[in-house]
């Protein structure tokens, strides 16, 4: 099997850490019971399946983000910034 890139390795590494930080911040114990399953099965996730899931979702080229979040396309933001700065030139955007 050839090597992994290094955009792709630095992208599931961003993505691991998103994971792991949201896990800590929302606690095992709650996403086994939304899960239903054991607080081990998700701590063996956790150890085991993490690093490998954040490279599965870094090779579709998807993101990680909160619910709390909404994402656009660059296109739309560079259309944003487009006429903010032609209504606010003074903002330097």
């Amino acid at each position: 099997m050839s090597e992994v890139s290094p955009d792709l390795r630095e992208s599931a590494r961003k993505i691991e850490t998103i994971l792991r930080n949201s896990l800590a911040e929302f606690g095992q114990a709650r996403v086994a019971d939304k899960m239903n399953v054991s607080e081990s099965t998700i701590s063996r996730m956790k150890s085991e399946d993490i690093e490998r899931m954040a490279m599965f979702i870094a090779a579709m080229g998807l993101r990680v983000i909160g619910q709390d979040y909404r994402v656009i396309s660059i296109a739309d933001l560079n259309a944003l910034r487009h006429f903010a700065a032609r209504g606010l030139p003074h903002v330097g955007l």
